[in-house]
């Protein structure tokens, strides 16, 4: 007895029309995967590319500054805000408390209250009055808590992803 007969293995061995399909499908995927690895030095930056081109949603941590958010993620394209570091102004029909929300007084004419997350400790020389250049993204009034905005004067609030940087 031959070892191809014990194994069963010999020229009657015919795999079932599923079965061969199944080897046929097996056998693209592992030649694809091979092309795709050989060739991921082309196509693979061009992928993360296109990604990072087309990303708009941030994940924003709003529980600085008092601001909080209705939503943790906000769908907004990055902005540059330049303007002067200052106190929100109250609402005309809000009683006035010393207490001061830090904002920004944009070139644009709005205010902007203003959620440093990570980048607070950053801030450090930051003074009512200083000219600041932030880059982040801005949320409309209409995705902060009521309470907050209730409050304020401003068009609504700037989360900064980056590295603030204090114009002299």
């Amino acid at each position: 007895m031959s070892l191809l007969r014990w194994c069963k293995w010999d020229a009657e061995y015919r795999p079932s029309p599923m079965l061969r399909a199944f080897q046929y499908l097996l056998l693209a995927l592992i030649v694809i995967g091979v092309v795709l690895l050989v060739t991921q030095s082309f196509w693979v930056p061009k992928v993360v590319q296109y990604i990072l081109a087309h990303d708009t949603v941030q994940e924003v941590q709003a529980q600085s500054s008092g601001v909080y958010l209705t939503s943790s993620v906000v769908p907004a394209p990055h902005v540059t805000l330049t303007g002067v570091y200052a106190c929100l102004p109250f609402l005309p029909n809000v009683p006035k408390t010393p207490d001061c929300e830090n904002g920004i007084y944009g070139d644009d004419g709005e205010y902007y209250a203003v959620i440093f997350g990570t980048s607070a400790s950053r801030t450090v020389g930051f003074h009512k009055g200083a000219r600041v250049t932030l880059r982040g993204i801005i949320i409309p009034r209409a995705n902060l808590k009521p309470e907050f905005v209730k409050k304020f004067v401003m068009k609504g609030s700037f989360a900064v992803l980056g590295t603030p940087v204090l114009e002299n």
